[in-house]
């Protein structure tokens, strides 16, 4: 084995005008070999994240925090007015069958102008309202047009967009035996 296998600093003149030892950064010092060279090459070797990397990176944390957050108050916002529709649309729909079972006769604009919201939709819907519309239809009023129309106040105290239903009757003739 020659020295410059188990000594790499063997080759290093130490002295004036000593060159470099293995590698940038080493130096060699008379009676203990290479020693590392704290020079431009171990202070430019950076370990970890920077204040400013950090500071970046929370930024962008923040920012994508938010969008998230917006994001989710939207969609429970739009789960909301879809469920006050849609009960909107069941009160419609169980009025519009209860009306449709009655006795022609029953059926009046007098007997309709006394339609109250039940008291489920009274309690799911905000200052809920229903307005029931009777239009007679072809001759002799043989036909009728009931149109159901709920409507309630949204989150800004506006008046939401009404659910309408509407549907023809016609006259129940028994025939004769």
């Amino acid at each position: 084995m020659n020295n410059r296998t188990t000594r790499p600093w063997a080759a290093i003149k130490v002295g004036p005008g000593c060159r470099t030892g293995p590698g940038i950064g080493w130096h060699v010092v008379a009676g203990k070999g290479p020693v590392r060279q704290p020079g431009p090459t171990w202070r430019t070797r950076r370990r970890g994240a920077t204040i400013v990397e950090a500071t970046i990176a929370m930024a962008i944390s923040i920012a994508v925090l938010a969008g998230v957050t917006q994001l989710v108050a939207l969609t429970s916002n739009q789960w909301r007015v879809s469920q006050l529709r849609t009960t909107a649309a069941r009160e419609a729909g169980n009025l519009m069958e209860d009306l449709m079972s009655r006795p022609w006769p029953d059926i009046t604009a007098e007997n309709l102008a006394t339609v109250e919201p039940s008291d489920w939709c009274r309690q799911t819907l905000p200052d809920a309202r229903i307005r029931v519309e009777l239009n007679s239809e072809g001759e002799g009023d043989e036909i009728k047009r009931i149109g159901i129309q709920v409507d309630w106040s949204n989150a800004s105290g506006d008046r939401a967009e009404p659910v309408r239903l509407v549907a023809w009757r016609s006259h129940d003739e028994e025939p004769e035996p």
